[in-house]
């Protein structure tokens, strides 16, 4: 998939930079340079890197062909050894 489209609203955009400090753009720049994505039981999840390579976890569902994303959060060193291969 090359182009994407992001459910954002004021709500789920703060709430990701307060409890985590991940800002939308972070989220969306991930799945562009290529998240791995898998299905959980109510929706995805994204594992992948910024721009600038930070590595994020981002918990997601698609609602209407758009991604919204519920919870993103830095990788721990032991995931980050696991993906960085």
């Amino acid at each position: 998939m090359d182009d994407y489209d992001f459910d954002w609203d004021e709500a789920n955009e703060e709430k990701l930079l307060l409890r985590h400090f991940v800002r939308a753009q972070e989220v969306e720049q991930m799945f562009y340079n290529g998240a791995q994505v898998r299905r959980i039981r109510d929706g995805y999840i994204a594992i992948g890197r910024t721009d600038n390579g930070r590595w994020l976890h981002v918990v997601f569902e698609v609602r209407d062909a758009r991604i919204r994303a519920y919870s993103a959060r830095d990788l721990t060193p032991r995931e980050k050894r696991r993906f960085a291969r």
